[in-house]
């Protein structure tokens, strides 16, 4: 295991890592040894903030409007 960190396989290994998380996060599996999160934890896993949630630490950001485009066909 202390060889995936160095050299090259660093990245791999931050990759498949990833990979793995977002995999476990896509189809909501924990892992399965068992741990407590607090209620707001739980919430934030299966919920992103949205304006009604008060997260100082997260910046907002305005999404920017635009026109449609021009030969987009109406039916």
């Amino acid at each position: 295991m202390v060889e995936v960190f160095k050299g090259r396989n660093k990245a791999l290994y931050t990759f498949q890592n990833k990979k793995w998380l977002y995999q476990r996060y896509r189809y909501r599996t924990f892992p399965e040894k068992p741990f407590i999160l607090t209620t707001e934890e739980m919430a934030t896993v299966y919920h992103f903030p949205d304006v009604s949630i008060h997260t100082p630490t997260l910046p907002r950001v305005e999404s920017k409007k635009g026109e449609p485009p021009t030969n987009l066909p109406i039916v």
